[in-house]
C-alpha cells in the first residue's frame, strides 16, 4: 500500500513519506538480521528504493547517520549468503544462477538490496562512496583473518561491487565513482581465480567470473 502511494505521488501523502521511511528503514534493520521473512524485507526494501530516488523527500537519506544504518545493517545483512543459499546452489546450482542474475525477473533478497544500494550510490554519491569503500575493505580483511570461516564475506564485497558495475535500469554503471573496479579486479578477482584448487569456494570463483560479463 505504501509502495502503491508512493508511486502516485499523491499530494496528501507526500508530507508522510519522512515519516513512513524511518520507520520501514527501522523495520528493515531488525528484520534483515534473521532468514525467512523475504515476504516483508522484499516489499519493504522496494519502498526504501522508491523513497531514495524522490527528490522532494530526501531528508531521511541526508543523514549519515542514516545511510550508514542502511548500508551496514540493511543492505549487507541481506546481500550476505545465507544457509538456503547454499543449500540451493548444492541442489540446484542451475536455479540459484537463474535467481542471482542481473536482469532475472525474480526478487531475492540479494538482489533488491543492491537495487537500494545503487539508488543511494546514484543519488548520495560522495557520503555512499565512502561508505561502500570502507565496508569492502572490511569484509574483505575480515576473509583474510580465516579463509576457510570467512568465505562469505569476500563473496558479498564482490557481489557488492558487481552490482555496482552493472547498469542500472534507466541509468549508467555507477562503481567508477564509488569503488576503483580496475584495481578491485587486480586485487581481488585475479588471485581467485589464480588459485591452484579449482574447486574450493565455488561461491568465490562463480562471482569472480561474473566480472567477464560486465
Amino acid at each position: 500500500i505504501l509502495a502503491l502511494y508512493m508511486g502516485r505521488d499523491e499530494d496528501p501523502f507526500k508530507r508522510y513519506v519522512d515519516e513512513f521511511g524511518r520507520a520501514v528503514r527501522d523495520l528493515l534493520v531488525a528484520a534483515s538480521a534473521s532468514s525467512g521473512r523475504d515476504k516483508l524485507v522484499i516489499p519493504a526494501t522496494k519502498f526504501l528504493t522508491m523513497v531514495s530516488t524522490n527528490a522532494h523527500q530526501n531528508k531521511l537519506f541526508s543523514e549519515d547517520s542514516s545511510l550508514d544504518q542502511i548500508c551496514r545493517s540493511i543492505v549487507i545483512p541481506n546481500v550476505m549468503l545465507r544457509d538456503e543459499d547454499e543449500e540451493l546452489f548444492e541442489m540446484n546450482y542451475i536455479e540459484f544462477i537463474r535467481r542471482d542474475m542481473e536482469g532475472s525477473d525474480l526478487d531475492t533478497r540479494r538482489r533488491i538490496a543492491c537495487e537500494l544500494l545503487k539508488a543511494i550510490a546514484i543519488n548520495y554519491k560522495e557520503k555512499v562512496s565512502q561508505l561502500v569503500l570502507a565496508l569492502v575493505q572490511s569484509m574483505l580483511a575480515i576473509f583474510a583473518e580465516n579463509p576457510s570461516s570467512n568465505w562469505k564475506y569476500k563473496d558479498c564485497a564482490i557481489y557488492v561491487v558487481l552490482s555496482l558495475s552493472t547498469t542500472r535500469a534507466g541509468g549508467a554503471s555507477v562503481s567508477d565513482t564509488v569503488i576503483d573496479v580496475a584495481t578491485f579486479f587486480t586485487s581481488v578477482i585475479v588471485p581467485e581465480l589464480q588459485g591452484q584448487d579449482v574447486n574450493s569456494y565455488p561461491f568465490l570463483k562463480a562471482g569472480a567470473l561474473k566480472f567477464f560479463t560486465l
